[in-house]
């Protein structure tokens, strides 16, 4: 016991939050919302806790219909579908909902799988699930490597589909995160189709690279891969937009001045 404090690893979400709370103007003002478990796919050890940083000065958290308090994880089970599909999920979606000046609104995130099951009692069991159908092959653009990515992506718009179209709830929902699926895919029109009206947003690099140049020898500036994303319905959600409606985020890259 006199030496278990060395063995105490500080948590980097918390090393993020104090380092926000270090800013001289206003850092004591940045709160953490996070997940009260950690969640991971069968071929990872490594179980994700997902969360949200908000300054609250600028955003006060607001009780949520679904969660009953003002953020859950996402259970995914027969309560919301006609069957639990919670299992299809290596880890399921995580919300909050928030309130700024007179706009509320609840955001969505998740981590999406990476690797889809190349076992074919497993490939059916999530396709059934997700798609309705024992094969992905309806979907154009879905592979064998990415029809489970895309499956968590059907079921988080089919269960927002559901949760806007309930009395009392938020109207104003946001679906971000790493979906590991790039925005020029070309499965995107039909399973956005699932939530009626939504459109996926950000076709910049998102992902960090170590390799100074990519496979065409051109400067990677630290940056690959497009697979972070906002989906959203831009005519209910209008702060998100801007002039000649266009959306008004982007993508900062850290590693350049």
């Amino acid at each position: 016991l006199k030496h278990a404090h060395k063995l105490y690893r500080y948590p980097g979400y918390l090393k993020i939050l104090a380092a926000l709370h270090e800013i001289k103007a206003g850092g004591t003002e940045w709160s953490l919302v996070l997940s009260p478990r950690g969640e991971g796919s069968e071929t990872t050890p490594t179980l994700e806790l997902v969360g949200y940083y908000y300054r609250s000065s600028k955003v006060k958290p607001k009780r949520n219909k679904y969660c009953q308090t003002f953020a859950c994880t996402i259970e995914m089970d027969s309560d919301i579908f006609d069957e639990d599909k919670s299992d299809i999920f290596a880890r399921r979606p995580f919300m909050a909902e928030f309130m700024s000046g007179k706009f509320s609104f609840a955001l969505i995130t998740s981590h999406v799988i990476f690797a889809s099951p190349k076992n074919p009692f497993e490939q059916d069991r999530i396709t059934s699930k997700a798609f309705g159908t024992s094969y992905y092959d309806h979907i154009k653009g879905a592979t064998a490597a990415n029809y489970a990515r895309i499956a968590e992506i059907k079921v988080t718009l089919d269960f927002i589909e559901k949760f806007v179209a309930t009395k009392g709830a938020q109207k104003d929902v946001i679906f971000m995160g790493d979906f590991n699926l790039e925005k020029r895919a070309k499965f995107w029109p039909e399973i956005l189709k699932s939530w009626q009206g939504s459109q996926i947003y950000i076709d910049k690099k998102t992902s960090i690279t170590k390799a100074r140049f990519n496979i065409k020898g051109e400067d990677t500036f630290g940056a690959s891969m497009n697979y972070d994303h906002f989906i959203f319905n831009p005519k209910q959600t209008k702060e998100c937009m801007g002039a000649k409606n266009t959306f008004t985020g982007g993508v900062v890259n850290f590693t350049q001045k």
